[in-house]
């Protein structure tokens, strides 16, 4: 226990408790009971004596602590645990006001006057047997957000109780009615919890302090919480409390009344609050509409009436200590007040719709919000009249105010510039962005979504102080070409961003200074050092980040201009920035085309030509791939050619003209054509060495394949070859038989006689016989290479829709 009493009769607070004092060192005072850290720093205060007494702690007390203990998951406290544990433990000689225990204070009889465990951790519920606490005198559970339980009806019997104060907990439920009618409760303290419900409240005589901030409370105001004449703090902000606003008029000692953030409606009338000097008033967040009345202002220190409906105020707030005063977004139309308080040190008046000019009184203003009015007036003209009265101005909103003109000079030659925060944006100014007068002292600079033009000042630089730059939405801002940047500044690619409808990705600028955040428009420097995002490449003709084509892939980043074709694809109509990229049609496309999807893209090795559907020299076609010649099939491919033609210009030799034989050599001819075919396509079955057997088959059916083997032909010259072979042979032959004929005319000439004559005759029409059936068999024989060729052809270099 502590007995505090004083040399004279004093009222003092210590960390928020307000106690008695007494000049009777014989009177106890049982209504201040503290730890004893506390009482040591009354003790060193002048005129105060404090004195320490113990005693045994009441039996049922004692069992109430334990339940207390054991309901509030006690073993788990943050605090206190060992101690308390005893209770459980070792019950019968646990002695918690001897061994003064942490979060606990006894009287010198034994009765437990105040349980503090405030931030202990405490979970569960509240057991209802704290009723047995008869002489508690201040119960304090602040701070235990796991503690989401009810508080029990058991206060009826603490009839000495001062203080409650549960603040920052979980609890729910309704408020116990018990509470009502205490005689002693002073301190009320239930914000920030889940109480719902009315206010059981119907008498609290000895109430100071009512504190339901931040809860679900619902319904009106109890009566006696507007006429009590001692309450000086009343705070029923952030609850769910509707109605009309009733008459404060007889609480004449209420010094701080919060009813923001709530349901209220109706008109206020200055006759319904008292005037407390230096008071503060808060109505901000309801649905208050009319007028603002003058009297609402005397008197008072601070008033809140922000985000209602109000309509209109007076155009003079003659109040002259008003220190600060929020009417903010209530959408007031009129000209801006005139408050004529010296002593104003903050004004928020955004989201109206006052109009200018604008005058203050005061001289020791350091905040002023203007934002979001229709004001219609010049920069010159605002900072005129800081410079003559505001002239300690620190922080300035005036963005969205259809302010004009140009930024400089702000102040009219101050001593001493303290303007820390400015916010001009979304205006009209224009003109060079140049705020050399606030450089020293400017830490927050807001120009954004103005008219600036020009390039940055480079002399920014001087603000030592600047942490934040926001100068984006200026299209008329743009860098010197030679400059992209001004010198306080440096992109930093650790920390990028994506640019919204052009994607891509941008560093962040940073100050060199390492403290300072810029926000500043891309278009600034022509979005210099910006790279497109994966999936996007930058367009050489527009320079923005366009999709990436089908099958293409756009690594984005440094690589930005490139589209890598894929393995097995080829681009149209160029390989850097193709419009198309389209599937290879070689039977393994990613051998031919592209295989490793380099950025240059390039044909396998062996293949060329659109698509990469040829073979280069030194490499044969099979089945659309193409294969490297060795030595062997060099002249296994010349050897069957040689062979071939023996055999055909023997076989056109000695074959008679017969039905029967030209029947057979065209059957015999045609089916080794289709066998070679079907085998060189790999459609039949074929020995272990494929590549000799397709190359012989090849050769055997006068695709002339073998050619590129040991000629170097390429595709067109073989398709040439196929194409024109027949036309030269006929040539030829055409030639020979017409020298035959002009030679078998001459000869049958009656002026040639003999034998040799006759000889000469017959081999000229064996000669003219062979050379036509060279020509038809030689014909025969090429028919088929020649077709395969030419729909080969047609199919790998006619593609639809492509170029």
């Amino acid at each position: 226990g502590v007995i505090v009493y004083s040399q004279f009769p004093n009222t003092s607070s210590l960390g928020g408790v307000t106690f008695m004092t007494a000049s009777d060192p014989t009177i106890t005072i049982p209504s201040v009971f503290i730890s004893r850290e506390d009482a040591m720093r009354i003790q060193s205060a002048a005129n105060v004596h404090v004195t320490f007494k113990t005693s045994v702690i009441i039996e049922d007390q004692k069992a109430a602590l334990r339940d207390l203990y054991e309901s509030l998951g006690g073993p788990q406290w943050l605090i206190g645990a060992s101690q308390w544990g005893q209770l459980t433990s070792n019950y019968s000689t646990a002695s918690p006001c001897q061994q003064k225990w942490p979060g606990l204070n006894c009287d010198m009889n034994g009765n437990v006057m105040q349980v503090a465990l405030s931030g202990f951790g405490l979970t569960g519920s509240i057991p209802p047997s704290i009723q047995h606490l008869t002489q508690l005198w201040s119960f304090q559970l602040v701070n235990n957000p796991n503690l989401n339980s009810t508080l029990p009806d058991a206060f009826g019997s603490m009839q000495n109780l001062f203080w409650i104060n549960i603040n920052k907990n979980a609890i729910s439920g309704p408020i116990p009615p018990s509470l009502d009618g205490l005689p002693r409760l002073a301190l009320v303290a239930l914000g920030y919890n889940h109480f719902s419900g009315d206010l059981p409240f119907t008498s609290l005589p000895s109430l100071i302090s009512f504190d339901v901030d931040s809860n679900e409370l619902t319904g009106d105001i109890p009566i006696f919480l507007t006429t009590h004449p001692i309450v000086s703090v009343l705070n029923l902000a952030r609850n769910q409390f509707s109605g009309f606003l009733p008459n404060f008029l007889n609480t004449s000692n209420i010094a701080s009344l919060d009813l923001s953030f709530n349901n209220f409606t109706g008109t206020i009338y200055g006759i319904q609050f008292p005037q407390v000097a230096n008071g503060s008033i808060n109505l901000s967040y309801n649905q208050f509409s009319g007028e603002i009345p003058n009297a609402l202002f005397s008197g008072r220190s601070s008033v809140a009436l922000s985000n209602n409906q109000f309509t209109s105020m007076p155009s003079i707030v003659p109040s002259t200590s008003l220190i600060t005063c929020d009417i903010s977004y209530n959408g007031i139309p009129g000209p801006f007040p005139n408050f004529q308080s010296n002593v104003l040190k903050s004004l928020v008046a955004s989201g109206n719709q006052f109009i200018g000019p604008i005058a203050f009184q005061s001289s020791v203003m350091t905040n002023l919000d203007i934002s979001n009015n229709p004001l219609n007036i010049s920069l010159q003209s605002l900072f005129q009249s800081i410079s003559t009265s505001l002239v300690g101005i620190q922080s300035l909103k005036a963005s969205n105010i259809e302010m004009y003109g140009g930024p400089y000079p702000l102040f009219n030659q101050l001593p001493q510039i303290t303007l820390a925060f400015l916010d001009i944006s979304k205006n009209n100014l224009d003109g060079p962005p140049i705020f050399t007068d606030i450089y020293p002292s400017i830490a927050y600079l807001d120009a954004s979504s103005n008219n600036f033009s020009g390039s940055i000042d480079e002399n920014m630089a001087l603000a030592s102080n600047l942490y934040y730059l926001s100068m984006h939405d200026n299209p008329n801002l743009m860098a010197l070409p030679s400059k992209p940047l001004p010198g306080f500044l440096y992109q930093d690619y650790d920390y990028s961003q994506i640019i919204p409808g052009r994607s891509e990705s941008c560093p962040s600028l940073r100050g060199t200074s390492g403290q300072l955040t810029v926000h500043l428009d891309y278009t600034y420097n022509n979005f210099f050092g910006c790279f497109c995002l994966t999936g996007f490449y930058r367009d050489f003709n527009t320079s923005a980040c366009q999709a990436c084509p089908s099958h293409g892939i756009c690594p984005g980043g440094t690589n930005e201009t490139r589209i890598i074709t894929p393995a097995g694809f080829y681009p149209f109509p160029d390989k850097f920035q193709p419009e198309i990229i389209d599937a290879c049609v070689a039977a393994n496309g990613e051998l031919s085309c592209n295989p490793n999807s380099d950025f240059d893209f390039q044909c396998g090795n062996g293949y060329t030509d659109r698509y990469c559907s040829s073979c280069v020299s030194d490499h044969w076609e099979l089945n659309h791939e193409c294969i490297s010649c060795d030595s062997f099939l060099r002249w296994l491919s010349f050897a069957v050619l040689i062979g071939v033609i023996i055999l055909v210009i023997t076989y056109v030799t000695f074959v008679r003209k017969s039905q029967w034989m030209r029947s057979t050599s065209s059957i015999l001819l045609f089916y080794v054509q289709v066998s070679a075919y079907y085998f060189q396509r790999g459609q039949l079955a074929s020995l272990s060495d494929v590549s000799i057997i397709n190359c012989l088959y090849s050769t055997l059916s006068f695709k002339l394949v073998s050619f590129e083997c040991f000629s170097g032909l390429g595709f067109f010259p073989k398709f040439y070859v196929s194409v024109l072979g027949p036309l030269i042979i006929a040539l030829v032959l055409g030639f020979l038989y017409i020298f035959s004929y002009f030679v078998s005319n001459n000869v049958s000439r009656p002026k040639i006689r003999g034998k040799l004559a006759e000889n000469s005759s017959d081999a000229i029409l064996k000669i003219k016989a062979w050379a036509f059936r060279v020509f038809i068999y030689s014909y025969r024989i090429l028919h088929f290479p020649i077709c395969t060729q030419v729909f080969f052809n047609f199919q790998l270099r006619s593609r639809p829709n492509h170029r």
